[in-house]
């Protein structure tokens, strides 16, 4: 056992040296190459450029190559009658760039005149070691730019970024007349709405228990009254000829009447007429 184990181990090593020596011929293999990329870019801190205010500028390179640049140098150039240098330098040198790697500088300046300046392209230069050629080989590279850029007077930044807080302000108050007092008058007025109709509410169950009260004592005051009238005298004559009595005492006396008048027709029949 402990012998297959060592051979395990020394099968495992043999097989972890042909992959490292292949991995190495591969890299031997691979050519190296510089490949280096800049940027000059506008740094204002509203994106105007303003006569007599500064303004900055920044440059980046970076390397997307393989190899190690070196002796990497910046140029660019600011005309003096046109602008004034205040902080940094155009002019920037390294030693080397690493692959992946970049590296930064910038520059402030202060416009002396109004208009519109169209910057140039920074000048880069770098040298690397070219392995088929053994010997260093020298390259130069243009930058990127921000293109025509304005130079403002100060009057047209002013207007260019006021907030005209002034302006807006007297227009708010001027608009907010119209929008707010009816908004006010209609709140107000329904509110007053509101509590009357609550008022209301509130009040109109004793108002229906009052009305209620009223009927029930008018009620019985009339009932009192008919009941008043019902036994009285009078009411009773009033009932008479309704009652059984009164109207059979009315069938007697029509009998009575029918048979009074039969007897005086009779009489009258018998009664001798003139010759």
């Amino acid at each position: 056992a402990a012998m297959a184990s060592w051979k395990a181990l020394a099968l495992l090593a043999v097989v972890a040296a042909a992959a490292f020596a292949g991995a190495r011929a591969q890299d031997d293999d691979e050519e190296s190459f510089v490949v280096l990329m800049a940027r000059k870019a506008l740094v204002s801190e509203d994106g105007f450029v303003v006569k007599g205010r500064n303004f900055t500028v920044e440059y980046t390179i970076y390397n997307v190559g393989n190899a190690v640049a070196h002796d990497v140098t910046l140029k660019d150039e600011w005309s003096e009658s046109s602008f004034e240098l205040v902080e940094g330098s155009a002019s920037h040198e390294w030693a080397k760039l690493a692959p992946n790697a970049n590296v930064t500088a910038s520059v402030q300046l202060v416009p002396k005149d109004a208009g519109t300046f169209e910057p140039g392209r920074a000048d880069i230069e770098f040298s690397y070691y070219d392995e088929t050629e053994e010997a260093n080989v020298k390259k130069s590279i243009k930058s990127s730019t921000f293109g025509p850029t304005p130079v403002l007077t100060s009057d047209e930044h002013e207007i260019a970024t006021t907030v005209f807080l002034r302006q807006w302000t007297t227009f708010g108050v001027l608009a907010a007349g119209p929008v707010l007092v009816p908004l006010i008058l209609y709140v107000s007025t329904k509110k007053e709405l509101d509590n009357a109709a609550v008022n209301k509410a509130k009040k109109r169950p004793a108002r229906r228990r009052e009305r209620e009260r009223l009927r029930a004592r008018a009620r019985g005051a009339g009932e009192r009254a008919t009941l008043a009238a019902a036994s009285s005298p009078l009411a009773a004559v009033a009932r008479w000829p309704r009652s059984r009595w009164g109207q059979a005492w009315l069938r007697v006396g029509l009998k009575g009447r029918v048979a009074a008048g039969r007897c005086e027709r009779a009489a009258a029949s018998m009664k001798p007429q003139p010759s």
